[in-house]
């Protein structure tokens, strides 16, 4: 798939914690980010997410050092070394869009299909070209190349 380096990667963390006072239990979840910065070359080994027109992306990556150790997560940054091959597709009458879940208290993935006009749509075929075309020049302006 390619080589990366000077990679930024986030990974959430979720834990919790026991606090005792005299006669009480306090159990406190604790949600965080790590973020890590690795200033060296890694192979690309797994890269999946979504992208929208409006919302942004959501991109994991599972990156290999030379010694064959994985590390993985949120991939905020980082810069190609050599290539990084990328096969992009498009659902037909499709549109991802996050909303607040306030159970999680994050933007949450919904997809939600687009009715069409008619079948052969000129709009549905522009709308789908554009949305390629923003997502190959949001991955191009995202991750920068060597």
């Amino acid at each position: 798939m390619g080589s990366l380096q000077n990679a930024t990667i986030r990974v959430s963390i979720y834990f919790n914690a026991c606090i005792t006072f005299p006669s009480k239990l306090f159990i406190l979840t604790l949600y965080c980010y790590l973020f890590s910065l690795h200033n060296q070359r890694f192979e690309i080994i797994g890269l999946t997410g979504t992208f929208s027109r409006n919302e942004g992306c959501h991109v994991h990556i599972s990156l290999a050092d030379s010694k064959g150790n994985a590390i993985g997560g949120h991939l905020i940054d980082g810069t190609i070394f050599t290539t990084c091959e990328l096969v992009l597709g498009t659902a037909k009458d499709v549109e991802f869009r996050r909303t607040m879940d306030t159970n999680t208290g994050y933007n949450e993935l919904e997809v939600h299909q687009i009715i069409p006009k008619s079948k052969d749509s000129m709009l549905g075929k522009i709308s789908t070209t554009l949305l390629t075309v923003s997502v190959i020049g949001f991955v191009a302006s995202r991750v920068k190349s060597r």
